[in-house]
């Protein structure tokens, strides 16, 4: 029986920013209140690497630290029906200043309109892909991408 040689091939080699390792923060700059240091945001748009593991834990509702760009914000991780609602509805308006008032819901510190700021340079592909991680991270998307779901 002829032998599987996908089995014997080299893995894909990874680039030289070491795809999916999330860089080491400076501690003084970025380190939060708690004592842990911020998710990276952008290490989820690396390829080539094995996957980004989210900051998120199991019945851990404070909230998550992160960092893009030099700046420090954090996700909210409990919500209310309220809030959901509140949430839901500005997801179906548009408008310039909607996306800051999403990210305004979600977030607990920082500044929305920076970051919105920040997102809105990047291309399509990338501001979502970053805008699902906050929303997986928040707990309002699975980690399979679907709102809402358990």
């Amino acid at each position: 029986m002829p032998e599987n040689k996908s089995k014997n091939k080299d893995p894909r080699p990874v680039d030289t920013d070491e795809a999916g390792v999330t860089p080491p923060a400076e501690a003084e700059e970025t380190e939060s209140a708690d004592g842990t240091e911020p998710f990276d945001l952008e290490s989820v748009l690396a390829v080539g690497g094995p996957p980004v593991k989210l900051p998120i834990v199991w019945n851990d509702y404070r909230p998550v630290p992160i960092v893009f760009d030099g700046h420090v914000y954090s996700v909210g991780r409990r919500y209310s029906a309220k809030t959901v609602r509140k949430f839901f509805a500005m997801m179906r308006k548009t408008g310039d200043d909607v996306p800051d008032q999403i990210l305004d819901i979600v977030l607990t510190d920082g500044d929305p309109q920076q970051l919105w700021k920040d997102l809105g340079e990047l291309s399509m592909p990338e501001s979502n892909k970053l805008f699902a991680t906050i929303y997986k991270i928040a707990g309002l998307m699975s980690l399979s991408g679907k709102f809402l779901a358990s």
